[in-house]
């Protein structure tokens, strides 16, 4: 089974083999993906990597893959990540010049 990472700020050279070789002194590598583009060979500039008996100090550490410094998290699932996103700001643009911040703040 093993613990799926997300691997962000990959340089557009980096592969599979390239992320499979970096994370393999951290532990088993079950599977190492750089996402891509659909219908072309271009990288996303992120991927996945799942690791058997990998230190949850892992996600605490400088990373660097292919001389770019990378950020590696731990994976959330596509169908939980809505109750992580949070909105912090909302444009809100053609207001007319009248309208005062508590019309604005009832409004939301």
């Amino acid at each position: 089974q093993g613990t799926q990472y997300f691997v962000g700020g990959l340089s557009s050279e980096t592969s599979d083999d390239d992320l499979r070789e970096y994370f393999g002194c951290y532990g088993q590598v079950l599977e190492a993906k750089v996402m891509r583009v659909k219908g072309t060979s271009q990288s996303r500039g992120f991927g996945f990597v799942t690791l058997q008996g990998a230190s949850e100090g892992l996600v605490n550490e400088e990373h660097e893959v292919n001389g770019k410094k990378v950020e590696v998290k731990l994976a959330v699932p596509a169908n939980e990540m809505h109750t992580l996103i949070k909105t912090r700001r909302c444009f809100v643009g053609a207001l007319p010049k009248e309208i005062t911040i508590e019309e604005l703040a009832a409004h939301f």
